[in-house]
């Protein structure tokens, strides 16, 4: 009576293949259900009997092996066996595992260990986040460096913070977080709109009484324009543009610019149309700024020691005088 070996369902082993001697199942494979009979009477079709179990087949028309002399390799396989079976529900498997080895005379299965995660912490996304923001140039394009704007909208569409700090260092970094990026989806609403043709450069709206946006003629000219938005709720410019105007205006005169292109010539700070008298700007401090006045007239500035006054002229917030 010969015996064939009986692998389980998902073994790729070709039929009528017998384990060679110190043969151990793929760790890899799927483990075989409780129970499995792992050799089978060849002529009855049954599975082997104890007797017969213990014999480990040759190959055709060879004399079969002895009992003693297989039964510590049929015991190691069950044994194997055992542990695969136990082992069967600690891991997942799915196709496509990298580390899997390759047999002969049976097809080639790939398996991959799940990775079991726990849940990421919720990330607060700002409005609008994802919204492509457009700007309609129609009538402003010989008027202005369309690539300029449409350099500073494509890094507010990717929500590049660090790219808007070091590009719009005409305004500070709060600005650019509560009027750039926090909702990015009003932003695209006011820059789609048609612009106008100001006194002091491009402008967009969305109403009579809404948000704004103006480009003033030194952004638009340049390489990278930083428009200054207005919300409707804001009424006018904010205190902390104020504040950090004032700031670049005392590092300039104190030949220390926030950037080397800030300028007079580039960037003009001081007012025109309603000019005063400033002095001791060598002994303001900009490290230590404070508002002490704001009103629809104009703005009352502390640094350090002096007292700045500024005011809104045509597409400028500009310094008045200084004591």
């Amino acid at each position: 009576m010969t015996g064939r070996f009986n692998p389980p369902p998902g073994w790729p082993v070709a039929p009528g293949w017998l384990p060679p001697p110190d043969w151990q199942p793929d760790p890899s494979w799927p483990a075989a259900p409780a129970g499995w009979v792992f050799w089978v009477d060849e002529e009855a079709g049954e599975p082997a009997t104890a007797g017969s179990a213990g014999k480990h087949p040759t190959q055709p028309g060879s004399p079969s092996a002895p009992v003693s002399r297989n039964l510590p390799l049929i015991l190691g396989i069950v044994g194997v066996v055992v542990l695969i079976v136990l082992a069967g529900g600690v891991a997942t498997f799915l196709p496509g595992r990298g580390n899997t080895a390759s047999h002969s005379g049976g097809p080639v299965d790939q398996w991959t260990e799940v990775s079991k995660t726990l849940p990421s912490t919720p990330v607060d996304l700002p409005a609008g986040a994802g919204t492509r923001v457009v700007v309609n140039v129609d009538g402003a394009a010989s008027h202005m460096n369309v690539t300029s704007i449409e350099k500073w909208a494509s890094d507010v569409t990717k929500h590049d913070e660090e790219a808007l700090v070091q590009k719009c260092w005409t305004y500070p970094r709060s600005y650019i977080q509560d009027r750039y990026l926090a909702d990015t989806a009003r932003v695209a609403d006011l820059m789609g709109r048609s612009p106008q043709m100001a006194q002091a450069g491009p402008m967009w709206k969305t109403g009579q009484s809404g948000d704004s946006s103006l480009v003033a003629w030194a952004e638009a000219k340049s390489d990278y324009a930083c428009p200054e938005i207005v919300f409707a709720e804001d009424g006018r410019v904010r205190d902390d543009v104020i504040l950090y105007r004032a700031r670049r205006y005392i590092l300039r005169e104190q030949h220390n610019p926030v950037n080397r292109n800030d300028t007079a010539g580039n960037y003009p700070l001081i007012c025109e149309l309603v000019p005063g008298n400033i002095s001791n700007i060598h002994r303001a401090n900009p490290d230590d700024m404070a508002m002490v006045s704001s009103s629809s007239s104009g703005w009352v500035v502390r640094a350090g020691d002096v007292e700045i006054t500024m005011h809104q002229e045509p597409g400028i917030t500009c310094i008045e005088s200084a004591r």
